[in-house]
């Protein structure tokens, strides 16, 4: 009876502590799905996990160059990036990728460099009726609105949001596909269907949508309407002109659809809008005019082919971008070499208007709270821009 009671005892031990949070080490500073590497390892985390890294070596062998967008991060984690190896890690986006997507939970990001990261908004889909470009925003750390993130010791160095541009007006098919945040639109190449919107980080294939996110475009056999974008994806593009027959709507940060019909698909905040014969869609405001790009609307002659570019999406928040409803505890340096730029509209017979920039240090949209907590001496060599966010200070000194 003894050793029974010592077994189950030993047992819901070993279960209690495997239930706790745990330590993972990243060993190896390549960017691929091998064991102990930092995309292996944000993958496989769990709630409340700390992650650390043991990189020793020179400069190279403590830099983790990315091959693509890192895995999101849903969850409550930390990520220490002081090295047991040596000097702190650089996680560098080879001016192609963001660094750290923060979609939810309770995340604590130190001790590390992000350089050389840059989220891109995804292009509209080009074809006779182009979508509207997505916005770029966070090149080196996103926090959407249901995150809570501090940020401390972070050095960002050239990093940089730049908009979609807008889908170019030619020849290929009806109506292309909003970009979503990352994710192309595209355009099917049939004409009895539009092509599908971006989605984030994932791009659209024929008429199908990027993800979960992305729109799905119309199709006329069978008849279904072109569907708006989810959260980060672009709208569908649409084919036929019947009442009810709207391109799709960007989600938050997706471009709108094109649409042969009256109306292009709106942009969601940040995106532009899609083309169309009569009313371009609008680009999604930030605020006044600030945000993504309107579509172009059709002026070609009674017998001449419409060719019409969507609007740019908006690029927002160089280093850091938050969006309304998250919270951001900062800690960090910021370099003066961060940036954002517009995604230019696409062209064609008529041109889509360029998307807006702003922010490259550090943008942040309205109800946001960002609390300078500062440890020592810290620099913020960048512009912070937004919209009526609150910024408290406690400590130390920002220059």
């Amino acid at each position: 009876m003894i050793r029974l009671f010592s077994f189950i005892l030993f047992t819901l031990t070993l279960i209690y502590q495997s239930l706790q949070a745990a330590t993972i080490i990243v060993i190896s500073n390549k960017d691929n799905n091998d064991i102990g590497t930092l995309r292996t390892v944000l993958t496989n985390a769990g709630d409340g996990d700390t992650i650390n890294f043991n990189l020793s070596g020179d400069l190279a062998a403590r830099t983790i160059r990315l091959n693509a967008h890192l895995p999101i991060i849903d969850k409550n984690l930390t990520i220490n990036g002081a090295n047991i190896g040596g000097k702190e890690v650089i996680i560098n986006g080879n001016n192609t990728h963001p660094g750290f997507f923060v979609k939810g939970g309770n995340v604590t990001i130190l001790n590390l460099t992000l350089d050389d990261c840059i989220s891109k908004g995804g292009p509209g889909g080009s074809a006779t009726y182009g979508g509207g470009g997505g916005m770029g925003a966070g090149g080196g750390v996103f926090v959407n609105n249901v995150a809570t993130v501090t940020l401390t010791n972070i050095t960002f160095t050239e990093c940089g949001a730049n908009g979609g541009t807008g889908g170019n007006g030619v020849r290929e098919g009806a109506a292309g596909g909003g970009g979503g945040l990352g994710g192309a639109g595209s355009v099917s190449g049939i004409l009895s269907r539009g092509g599908g919107g971006g989605g984030l980080y994932a791009n659209a294939d024929g008429k199908n949508g990027g993800g979960t996110e992305g729109g799905d475009g119309q199709t006329s056999i069978p008849v279904t309407p072109a569907q708006n974008g989810g959260a980060f994806g672009g709208g569908g593009g649409t084919n036929i002109n019947f009442a009810g027959s709207a391109a799709g709507v960007g989600g938050f940060a997706g471009g709108g659809g094109g649409a042969i019909a009256i109306k292009g698909g709106d942009g969601g905040t940040g995106g532009g809008g899609g083309s169309s014969d009569i009313l371009g869609g609008n680009g999604g405001k930030f605020y006044d005019n600030f945000g993504g790009g309107k579509g172009g609307i059709a002026t070609q002659g009674p017998s001449e082919e419409p060719r019409v570019g969507g609007g740019g999406g908006a690029g927002v928040g160089g280093a850091v971008f938050v969006r309304e409803g998250g919270d951001l505890t900062f800690d960090s340096d910021i370099e003066n070499n961060q940036s954002v730029k517009f995604g230019r509209g696409g062209t064609g017979k008529s041109n889509g208007a360029n998307g807006s920039a702003d922010g490259p240090g550090i943008y942040i949209m309205q109800n946001t709270i960002i609390t300078l907590s500062t440890s020592g001496t810290k620099r913020i060599s960048a512009k912070i821009s937004g919209q009526e966010g609150v910024i408290s200070g406690q400590g130390g000194v920002i220059k």
